[in-house]
C-alpha cells in the first residue's frame, strides 16, 4: 500500500525528470530507504519513465552503498547502467560518479538598477489586509461540464461582448446575424451594400496572397471571410497580426459572389472596446507588494515540488518578501480529476478533495504576514 509520504518521494523523482507509472511501481519505491541510487541509475541509463519492471532492473545494477570509516564523509560509487539499446552486448556501461541534484539558491538581485530595497520602505506587517469579495461561486455553480454547458458559455460571452460593442458605437451599423447576411448575400455583394456581422473568429490561416482567411460564427451560421491588409496597416492590425481562436470580432464588408462558393470580403475588422481603467498609486501608508502565481497543478506527477519549496524558502528568508502582503493564485491550483481521458495515469493524488487539502497544506508554509 502506498504510504502518506509518497507525494514527497514523487516530487523528488519529478524534480529529476522521472515519472512513475502504476501503483506497483509506487509500492516498490516506497520500500527504498534512499532514492538516490535509483535516480542515478535511471539518469545514467537514460530512463525517464519507471514501471515495476524497469525499477527492478535498475535496482539490480545499483552498487550497494559501502560503509564509510568516517560518517561525515559521503560515499560516491561508480554507477552501472542498463545495456545500451543500440549495442548488441548485454553488458552495461560504467559512467562517472554522480551526486544528488541540489537546487541553486534563490537569486538575490539587491542593488541592481531596476531593483532596490530602499524602494520598499514598508513591511507587510505594517498594514492591515483589505480584501473585498465581489462574487463567490461556492455553492452557486449549476454546470456539469457537458458540451451544452460549453456552448452556453460561449454563446453568453458572444451576446455580452456584442452588446458592449453596440453600446460603445464600435460598429458602423447595427449588426446582422450571419444566417440573415448569408441569405441576402446577393443583395450585399458590393461596396454600396455592405453589411456588418459580429461573431467568434475561428480557422485562421494566411493564403498564398498573404490575405488573412478565417470563419466568423454566431448563434445562427458560419461565414467564410477574407481580409486584405490595408496598405498603411500597422504591424498589430488583425490582417497582419492575426486573430485568436474564439476572439469576438465585428466584420464589415460584402460578399464576393461568383462561380465558386461565395466568400465575405472584409473591409474592416472591429474589435471590442477596451475599458478605461484608472490606476491609483497606493499611499505612503499602504506601500506594500503583491505576488502572483498560477498553474501549480497540485496533484499532478509533474507538480514542481522542489521549486515550490524553493519559493517558500524565499518567502521566509528574503528581505523583499517581507514587503509582500498579498499572494494571488490566479488559477489551476490543483490538477483536477477527470479533465481528460487517462488523466489518472498522470496523477499522484487522485481525489479532488485531497488535492485541495494538499494545496492548503502547502500554503500553510507561507509566512503569516502574507
Amino acid at each position: 500500500m502506498v504510504s502518506d509520504d509518497w507525494p514527497a518521494r514523487q516530487r523528488i523523482l519529478a524534480s529529476s525528470g522521472i515519472l512513475v507509472m502504476g501503483r506497483k511501481s509506487q509500492e516498490l519505491i516506497q520500500e527504498l530507504e534512499d532514492l538516490q541510487p535509483l535516480i542515478q541509475a535511471a539518469r545514467a541509463s537514460g530512463v525517464k519513465i519507471l514501471d515495476s519492471r524497469t525499477i527492478s532492473e535498475l535496482l539490480s545494477i545499483t552498487a550497494p552503498a559501502s560503509v564509510s570509516p568516517n560518517p561525515a564523509e559521503s560515499t560516491i560509487t561508480q554507477q552501472v547502467t542498463l545495456p545500451n539499446p543500440d549495442s548488441h552486448s548485454s553488458m552495461g556501461r560504467t559512467v562517472a560518479p554522480s551526486e544528488a541534484l541540489e537546487l541553486a539558491p534563490p537569486p538575490r538581485p539587491h542593488g541592481l538598477e531596476h531593483y532596490n530595497l530602499a524602494d520598499f520602505p514598508m513591511h507587510a506587517t505594517d498594514v492591515d489586509s483589505e480584501i473585498e469579495i465581489h462574487f463567490d461561486i461556492t455553492g452557486n455553480s449549476v454546470t456539469e461540464g457537458k458540451m451544452s454547458d460549453m456552448r452556453s458559455c460561449f454563446t453568453d460571452r458572444l451576446k455580452r461582448i456584442r452588446s458592449m460593442m453596440i453600446s460603445a458605437n464600435s460598429l458602423p451599423r447595427r449588426p446582422t446575424s450571419a444566417s440573415e447576411a448569408w441569405r441576402n448575400r446577393q443583395r450585399h455583394s458590393s461596396r454600396d451594400y455592405e453589411v456588418t456581422m459580429v461573431g467568434l473568429a475561428t480557422e485562421m490561416r494566411w493564403a498564398k496572397s498573404k490575405n488573412l482567411m478565417f470563419v466568423v460564427e454566431d448563434e445562427t451560421a458560419q461565414v467564410r471571410c477574407i481580409v486584405k491588409p490595408p496598405s498603411e496597416a500597422s504591424e498589430v492590425h488583425p490582417a497582419l497580426d492575426g486573430l485568436m481562436d474564439d476572439d469576438v470580432v465585428g466584420v464589415s464588408g460584402y460578399f464576393l459572389v461568383g462561380e465558386g462558393d461565395p466568400i465575405f470580403f472584409v473591409q474592416d475588422i472591429h474589435l471590442p472596446p477596451l475599458g478605461i481603467h484608472s490606476k491609483s498609486m497606493a499611499g505612503q501608508d499602504q506601500a506594500v507588494s503583491a505576488a502572483f502565481l498560477s498553474d501549480t497543478h497540485v496533484g499532478s506527477m509533474t507538480f514542481l515540488g522542489p521549486q515550490w519549496d524553493k519559493m517558500i524558502t524565499w518567502f521566509n528568508s528574503d528581505p523583499l518578501a517581507r514587503t509582500i502582503k498579498y499572494f494571488v493564485l490566479s488559477g489551476d491550483g490543483v490538477d483536477g480529476v477527470g479533465i481528460y481521458p487517462g488523466q489518472d495515469r498522470h496523477l499522484s493524488i487522485k481525489d479532488l478533495f485531497h488535492q485541495y487539502s494538499e494545496l492548503a497544506r502547502l500554503l500553510e508554509a507561507l509566512p503569516d504576514w502574507v
